[in-house]
């Protein structure tokens, strides 16, 4: 019998195309993350996916107001399909994560309808990524008794409130109380909660916010660590992508445009990523404005939707409140230490998958490139991963996923910095700007790391073990 999962995804979109990742908020990293995963339990295992969303229309994205879509597997011997399902719910019209909480009991009950009417029978199991895909294979379950196997929150809410409240900014918009009543009840009912980090258990879900459904300790065995997997056939050393050359000619064109003829040929450090205050490119900015020789010696890529006008004329490019704030001081640095022109450049690439592996690919044989993580808090950081895949070292932040993932005893396979240090975010940087010898010793031992510890083969291989174990225990215990 061919397994069928369901993934619950009800805040995040894409098509066969990957349309829409990364240019909104709810349309991030765990897009990815779900969309390797199924392919590989797809291709490795000859599992069915449903990739279960929300249908909506928009004109920024046609193709989400079609119901049914599906993603290419890679031949196998027994071959799995993986499906994009649309389900409506609430009014037509795209809401952000935030307004889907009221809208979610319908939208599992159109899914229960949508197996009854048109497939005949309900998936062997759900999946639930983020707190509303949990809280969503939590009613699926009391409504319809499919098992809910797996609940991966990818970050959690509380630590996103304390850091707003840190920062002194406001917290109507976010809908706290029922992001945290949807994280107990996925706490509670999932069989297993996956995280990617053995320190994501112990320092994320132990907040207070939890202790009255979760004990980091006692209920250690509820708690499975998956880390995610790089997609080698994007990301490869070696792979050659159909986009390569094309994506290099912009790239070096842009290059050409924003940096002075003596300075074409001095390394790069590249960070990605929205202009989100979470991931720090402030700190990335400053840190080259305050010292002279990293800025004398380096210059520094920023890949970011917009462009170059995103610092020029921020105001003109669409951005959120947030977006344009981190922007506005993104830019007010440049200005003041007198980057632009000099050691700034900004493509304007679309920021996919594939261009992002020709870049780091790129910078990787011409020995020029340094990937740049400075989040405040990396959950996992799957970006450094690829980035060191492709053939670039990585400095990082070392709060949070990145100081297990790329630590083992005393050896570092990144240079992990302390980030709200910019002396120390500049060092870090400056070491390997200044070290053919350090640069070459990180990317040696940094891929050899990451390709024999963070495949999706492997990640599979425990997604369907947990799988498996939810649907025997529903099977013996049908309470």
């Amino acid at each position: 019998m061919v397994l069928r999962i369901a993934f619950l995804n009800p805040q995040g979109n894409f098509d066969s195309n990957n349309t829409g990742i990364g240019e909104h908020p709810d349309f991030g990293g765990q897009l990815i993350y779900v969309r390797e995963l199924s392919q590989c339990l797809a291709k490795r295992h000859g599992v069915d996916i449903d990739i279960i969303t929300r249908r909506f229309h928009d004109d920024r994205w046609p193709a989400f107001s079609h119901p049914i879509d599906c993603l290419p597997v890679p031949p196998a011997n027994q071959c799995g399909q993986v499906r994009i399902l649309r389900i409506p719910c609430g009014p037509q019209t795209f809401l952000k994560k935030e307004d889907l909480w009221p809208h979610l009991e319908e939208w599992v009950q159109n899914i229960v309808d949508f197996y009854l009417n048109f497939e005949g029978k309900p998936p062997d199991a759900s999946a639930g990524h983020y707190a509303d895909g949990g809280l969503a294979c939590a009613l699926l379950q009391e409504i319809s008794r499919i098992p809910f196997a797996s609940f991966t929150a990818h970050s959690l809410g509380a630590q996103k409130r304390d850091a707003l409240i840190r920062k002194g900014k406001p917290l109507g918009e976010f809908n706290f109380p029922a992001r945290f009543e949807a994280e107990m009840r996925c706490m509670r009912d999932a069989f297993r909660i996956v995280v990617s980090t053995d320190m994501e258990r112990c320092e994320q879900y132990a907040h207070p916010v939890y202790n009255p459904v979760i004990d980091v300790e006692l209920d250690r065995g509820r708690f499975v660590c998956i880390p995610p997997g790089i997609n080698v056939d994007v990301f490869g050393p070696t792979t050659v992508g159909t986009m390569d050359e094309s994506t290099v000619q912009r790239f070096m064109a842009s290059v050409d445009r924003e940096i002075p003829t003596h300075r074409r040929d001095l390394p790069v450090v590249i960070a990605a990523g929205r202009l989100d205050f979470k991931k720090n490119h402030i700190s990335i900015v400053q840190a080259f404005a305050k010292h002279r020789s990293l800025r004398t010696n380096a210059n520094l890529v920023l890949l970011v939707s917009g462009g170059i006008e995103a610092f020029r004329r921020p105001e003109e490019c669409g951005f959120s409140e947030e977006e344009l704030q981190v922007a506005m001081e993104v830019k007010r640095v440049i200005e003041e230490a007198m980057m632009e022109g000099d050691c700034v450049v900004v493509p304007g690439l679309q920021n996919t998958q594939s261009e992002l592996a020709a870049i780091f690919r790129h910078l990787g044989r011409t020995k020029q490139g340094i990937f740049c993580d400075a989040a405040h808090y990396e959950p996992f950081g799957l970006m450094v991963l690829e980035a060191i895949v492709a053939g670039i070292p990585a400095v990082c932040t070392k709060n949070g996923g990145p100081s297990e993932s790329l630590r083992r005893g005393h050896e570092q396979y990144a240079v992990l910095v302390d980030v709200n240090d910019i002396e120390e975010l500049s060092e870090g940087l400056h070491q390997l700007v200044a070290s053919g010898e350090k640069w070459e010793e990180y990317q040696r031992k940094g891929q050899s790391h990451v390709l024999d510890r963070f495949t999706w083969d492997k990640a599979a291989d425990q997604y369907l073990r947990v799988i498996v174990d939810a649907i025997d225990e529903r099977v013996s215990d049908p309470k």
